[in-house]
């Protein structure tokens, strides 16, 4: 139901017409004229300048301007039609996209961070390893007869992460107890590959670690979409959606998930970090994926809660510290905060109710759940002001 006037009395050319009884009108309920403005880099980089340097800002400079292009065509279509539900979209896309400077999940993943993924894989320092990984160096502070270089150390292993993960810097192990043999581990670059085979098997769709399908269906997208499922499912819904120029090799299951290149694992699913496809792959996953707890990720936004949005995105509260950071900024740059007040000024009872709601939640420390997770969050202050604006007004009312 809109709005409804209550009307007594009308005024016709100087002279006043009284009702016997309250004549009320309905109304269209307030349309605020924020909420319909286009997406612009202006209002990206309000949103995400502090993170704005060196490679990130490189990459954001180079992706921007092609994806507004989408965004901003296909956004009407996509819930992403009002100011709250624009701020928290880009909110999510700073932390899956790393501040839209890459469209594809990377793995550089420090070494020392990711031991619990290779917990049951170790390598030996064979002859064989030693001289395949050129970044291993056994040191050996024994004497020995014979030539230090003919020792086999084949005995000793390393967990399998300081060899496929990125070595940001030297690491240096004692192999013996009395530490007189050491292995010396020099920087290197990680193996993508093996990291994201890890990361992702033997769940939605992908097969075991040697299948390589983590790596194969790693996020890519605005919302990075992961799994071989997520990426069938959009294949499935691809055919029906509302988007110009389909390119048939999204189209169903088979289409999306074949290999062009199976040795370098490279196929149809690669397409998906071009800017079109990655637009049209977030803003579906947005709008049109699924329902957690009942509602999709725009109306939970509407309800400016940050971990149910956070968790319909992203199955987690991964990044959770940085979207808490982002949204505020996010707020202010698509006007939710003039959004509020003017909407309670002028909109019905339901939609004074609803900034109300919204306003008594943010505006104070809290904590917000969904499932297993829970995330303390810091009050607003900007919507704090408007919230005591509320108050006020309705006292003088009174």
């Amino acid at each position: 139901m809109g709005r409804v006037l209550v009307i007594k009395k009308i005024d016709v050319a100087g002279r006043a017409f009284d009702f016997d009884e309250m004549l009320e009108i309905e109304v269209e309920p307030y349309k605020c004229p924020y909420c319909s403005e286009k997406i612009t880099k202006e209002q990206l980089v309000q949103c995400y300048k502090k993170y704005l340097k060196g490679r990130i800002l490189a990459n954001f400079n180079a992706n921007v301007d092609e994806i507004l292009v989408y965004l901003n065509k296909y956004r009407k279509d996509y819930h992403l039609n009002t100011c709250l539900k624009k701020a928290h979209f880009i909110t999510q896309v700073a932390t899956e996209t790393k501040f839209l400077s890459s469209l594809e999940e990377e793995f550089y993943y420090q070494s020392h961070k990711i031991t619990d993924k290779f917990s049951e894989e170790e390598i030996y320092l064979t002859p064989q390893n030693i001289n395949k990984y050129k970044f291993l160096k056994v040191i050996d502070e024994n004497e020995y007869e014979e030539n230090k270089n003919l020792q086999d150390y084949s005995e000793f292993s390393v967990n399998a992460a300081y060899i496929y993960g990125y070595a940001k810097k030297k690491y240096e192990f004692n192999l013996s107890d009395d530490k007189k043999i050491k292995i010396l581990i020099d920087s290197h670059l990680p193996d993508e590959k093996v990291i994201a085979s890890r990361m992702y098997y033997n769940n939605f769709g992908n097969q075991g670690k040697k299948s390589f399908d983590g790596y194969r269906y790693r996020g890519r997208g605005l919302m990075h979409l992961t799994w071989k499922d997520n990426y069938k499912a959009f294949g499935r819904a691809y055919k029906d959606l509302s988007f110009e120029n389909k390119n048939a090799s999204l189209i169903g299951e088979e289409n999306i998930t074949r290999d062009t290149d199976r040795e370098n694992i490279e196929g149809n699913y690669d397409l998906l970090s071009l800017p079109i496809y990655a637009v049209q792959s977030g803003v579906w996953f947005w709008a049109k994926f699924r329902k957690v707890s009942g509602l999709r990720p725009p109306e939970y936004a509407e309800k400016d809660r940050i971990m149910d949005v956070s968790y319909s995105i992203n199955g987690g509260i991964n990044g959770i510290e940085i979207r808490k950071k982002i949204l505020p900024l996010a707020r202010k740059a698509f006007k939710v905060y003039d959004h509020y007040a003017k909407t309670y000024e002028e909109g019905d009872n339901e939609q004074k109710r609803m900034v109300k709601k919204n306003l008594e939640l943010i505006s104070f420390d809290h904590t917000e759940k969904m499932k297993n997770y829970s995330t303390k969050v810091n009050g607003d202050e900007n919507a704090l002001e408007i919230l005591k604006q509320i108050f006020s007004t309705e006292k003088i009312r009174k």
